[in-house]
Order: C-alpha cells, then structure tokens, then sequence
C-alpha cells in the first residue's frame, strides 16, 4: 500500500520533543480522549500509540487545541489505533536495536505499549534517546526515556531500567528519513584525577617517569609555577582515569512458585543482597507479580 509522507523524521523529531519538554500532557487511554484532546483542565491528553499517528497521519495541530485534525481522511480513517497495527504499517522491522534511526517506533512485545527513537540528546542534564507516554517511573505524561542497544528500556541513560523492554522497531511509512535531525552531542564521560602525595627526595622528574607522563603535564594539571620546588605533602594530580561504570541494574517480575532462593541461583546473586537491593523485610513473603532488583 501506497502512504503519503507526512512530514520530515527531522519535523517529527523536533515535534515530538516540544510535546515532551514543553507541553502538560496527561496519560489517557481511553477513546476518543486518548487523541490529543486539549481538555478542560487546560492539558492535551494522549495515551502511547496514538501518539504516533496523531504527530503524523492526522496531522495533531497543538494551535487547534483538538483531538485531531485528519489532512487525509479517506485514506487513513480515524480512530483509536492498537501499537502491533501501527507497526505492520512499518517499513524495516527489526529486533535488533544496535541500529536505530530518528522517527522510528517502537513497540513492547507483548504489543501494550509504544514510544518513538529521537536520537542521542541531553535534555534536563539527562542523556535519554526516545519519546513515550507511559505511567512509569511515576510520571503520567509524554515523556523521555532511553533504550539500550538491546532494547532495554530505562527513564534515561544509567536510570531505572523498567521491566517491560522494547520489542521491535520499525520504520514509518508517513516519515521521509532521508531528512534527519542533529541530535545534541552527548558530551564525553568526564575523567577522574590520580593524585599522590609528595615524600621527601621527591621532584616532578621522579614523579613523572612512575606514573608515565611527563613534567610538562604535571606542571599544567597542577599548575606549579616553579618545577623545581615542590614540598613534603604537597598533593599533586599524576593522571587521569575514566571513572568505574554505573552497574546495569536488571528487575524481575516474581512469577508463581518463585522464591528468593530460587531466584538468586538464577542471577548468580544472593538471598541477602536481594534483600538488601529490594528492601525486603520477610525474604520468606514474595508476591506475584511483584518487580524486584535482580542484579
């Protein structure tokens, strides 16, 4: 089937994004309130997957403040679209999500939930890289979130992973990719400072030969106006080291007949430290369905 391109992934980038950080938004899901409607408390209301096509196919227009605004009725129709149509609507679907593009969607597996690729952005001092609105991590809204070259799903970059990750990707048929955004560079992880501290019958040639670098560098880091006169407990910065990655928490969703025990041999873990990461006051009471740290 032939689809009529929309807009620009670098128009619907920047509009979702505005949606995301501008806007008050609030999560509905229930039809026709789910479509964008600008309501009585002032605040547009959307649920995940009609997001999408209320940015593109029915052309949503915050200036109109309506649920929407189909540029193209006959052909698109209305109504309250499930997340796998949309998706079967996609071009290029793929599991594997080490390669995304800006404007693509995404889709959980079980089908229930949906959000939009960005790209790389630091928003609100926070490195995150998709759209979604979602009642997660407490927030009600269109929101941001990041995904992992796995799919995994987190509220941002080294953030509370959710338990739901993203399934598949794919891309939409009303987006022309062949314009895309410039996403924010995200800025490099900052270094860390190796420091020693003077003893007597030291000097910064001595110093620089142990830790490999130069009397020049020590002179510049630490800014010593004179490289023969240094003193007995003087602090000096002798390198620099990238500082120890955040671990990647990983959840699990208690299913019937789990316990802690049961649980911990499976994550190489122990009863104790789930106990500790999930401050469990019984490790004999577990319930179903219940999201636990795990690693």
């Amino acid at each position: 089937m032939a689809y009529e391109i929309a807009m620009t992934a670098k128009e619907y980038v920047e509009k979702l994004i505005h949606i995301a950080r501008d806007l008050e938004t609030e999560y509905n899901n229930t039809f026709p309130k789910n479509l964008g409607y600008y309501n009585k408390n002032g605040k547009f209301s959307w649920d995940c997957w009609n997001l999408t096509p209320k940015t593109i196919i029915w052309g949503w227009e915050e200036k109109k403040k309506v649920g929407y605004y189909c540029f193209n009725k006959g052909r698109y129709g209305l109504g309250d679209w499930a997340g796998s149509t949309i998706l079967n609507c996609c071009k290029e679907v793929s599991s594997d999500f080490s390669k995304l593009t800006a404007g693509e969607y995404l889709l959980t597996p079980d089908g229930d939930h949906a959000g939009a690729y960005i790209g790389e952005y630091i928003i609100n001092g926070k490195c995150v890289n998709v759209v979604e609105c979602t009642t997660s991590w407490g927030v009600r809204r269109v929101t941001f979130s990041y995904v992992s070259k796995t799919g995994l799903r987190y509220r941002c970059q080294n953030g509370t992973q959710a338990p739901t990750r993203w399934a598949k990707h794919g891309k939409l048929p009303w987006i022309d990719y062949s314009v895309l955004p410039e996403p924010t560079p995200v800025p490099p992880t900052p270094e860390e400072n190796v420091y020693y501290t003077v003893k007597r019958g030291d000097n910064l040639t001595k110093i620089a030969k142990v830790y490999n670098t130069t009397v020049t560098q020590l002179v510049v880091w630490n800014k010593i106006v004179n490289p023969n006169l240094i003193y007995v407990g003087q602090v000096l910065i002798v390198g620099k080291k990238k500082p120890s990655p955040e671990p990647t928490k990983e959840y699990y969703t208690v299913k019937r007949g789990d316990t802690l025990s049961r649980i911990a041999r499976t994550y190489g873990t122990t009863v104790s430290q789930l106990v500790s990461w999930n401050k469990i006051k019984n490790p004999n009471i577990i319930y179903v369905g219940q999201v636990i740290r795990v690693r």
